[in-house]
């Protein structure tokens, strides 16, 4: 599926409208959701939470608050948000956007940080990227036919991408390095776990030049069929036949 579906529209996140009017309490923290004054709802809903003698309230508090912490980039609670609604009502008619929610908290937090930090940080950031796919395919798997498919969909083909360009950002960095065999390890995963993805041609190019420096010509001459037949006009592809 995820493959099919290249040019998924990409979703917008709304406050969840379960249909009912609630209490004067609910009302006013929702309309303060609608004006964008975020930190006043949270607020009003955060006390509704735990004051409310009616369950439903509380169960729509909830849900909006993953919306209020999400819009306010408060992406750490609004995924515990998220779980513990999920925990707490597994068969509620609004759970998909729970699931939901929990999958887009979790790429919001991943996506900035694979982009600008390296080292031991960029790793955390990966396993929150694997996270957040992880999410999204729960969201798929339970809740197939929901409103958030499609942008849960593509949101993973992003993360795909932005998991193996990270691979290959390390692939680069052991090339540079001198470290071939590493380089091309690292190179050969992005080709191998990321099928489809952006940073597979390139990985193909790196591949190639990793294994010609450890001397093993026979891979390299595979390696470059293989961007020339899925990638005939990759940049890296006239140098790479001439230093050949």
């Amino acid at each position: 599926m995820i493959l099919l579906v290249l040019l998924a529209l990409s979703g917008c996140v709304t406050v969840p409208d379960n249909g009912r009017q609630g209490s004067s309490d609910l009302l006013e923290a929702r309309k303060l959701l609608r004006a964008g004054d975020y930190e006043q709802a949270i607020q009003r809903l955060e006390t509704l939470k735990t004051r409310s003698e009616r369950s439903s309230d509380v169960q729509q508090a909830r849900l909006d608050l993953m919306y209020a912490r999400y819009k306010r980039r408060d992406y750490t609670e609004a995924r515990r948000e998220a779980e513990e609604f999920i925990q707490a009502h597994p068969t509620h008619p609004k759970a998909a956007y729970a699931y939901y929610m929990r999958g887009l908290a979790s790429h919001e937090q991943a996506r900035q940080g694979l982009k600008d930090v390296r080292g031991s940080a960029a790793l955390e950031y990966a396993g929150q990227a694997r996270q957040a796919f992880q999410h999204f395919a729960a969201l798929l798997r339970r809740y197939p036919e929901s409103p958030y498919t499609e942008d849960a969909v593509q949101r993973m083909v992003e993360l795909r991408d932005e998991l193996g360009r990270h691979e290959l950002r390390l692939a680069e960095q052991r090339m540079a390095q001198r470290d071939y065999a590493e380089a091309a390890d690292r190179a050969r995963y992005v080709v191998e776990h990321y099928t489809g993805g952006a940073a597979v041609p390139d990985a193909l190019a790196l591949l190639v030049r990793a294994y010609r420096a450890t001397g093993k010509e026979q891979a390299a001459e595979t390696a470059l069929r293989m961007l020339d037949a899925n990638h005939p006009e990759h940049p890296a592809l006239e140098k790479l036949r001439k230093s050949n």
